[in-house]
């Protein structure tokens, strides 16, 4: 909902989501933005798949620890968000060369830190649960 609007969500018990506001910053990232408010972005998007990654690593503060930082990140999610929504053509190639590529570098490093141990551990496998080629995970 935008914000001009009063509403209210009712969730079962286990349903896990992830809301914020979509900054005005984006706007001419995505046409027609007020028509994307509130629209379901299906769980199998790339992008969407990325950004829930990024946030989560994101829990972990201490990259955020000075402002040309946070201002970085930003702009990551913000491409992210875009790409999820549906960006333009041209943010698009901007989002794929920056927050995309960060997010991805991002969730590739996460996946090695947790799984790196494991014997079947490749770039194989790991390209597979990034969703990119193993010669980009090389």
């Amino acid at each position: 909902m935008n914000n001009a609007e009063v509403g209210t969500m009712t969730l079962p018990a286990e349903t896990p989501f992830i809301t914020f506001p979509v900054p005005a910053a984006i706007a001419p990232l995505v046409p027609d933005l007020g028509a994307v408010v509130a629209r379901r972005v299906p769980a199998e998007s790339p992008a969407l798949r990325l950004l829930v990654r990024y946030l989560e690593i994101l829990q972990d503060t201490s990259g955020l620890a000075t402002p040309q930082l946070q201002h970085v990140v930003a702009t990551h999610v913000y491409d992210l968000l875009a790409l999820a929504l549906g960006a333009t053509h041209e943010a698009a190639e901007i989002a794929n060369g920056r927050g995309l590529r960060a997010a991805r570098v991002q969730a590739i490093l996460a996946e090695i830190k947790a799984h790196f141990t494991e014997p079947k551990f490749s770039p194989i496998h790991l390209a597979r649960a990034i969703g990119v080629s193993p010669r980009y995970v090389q």
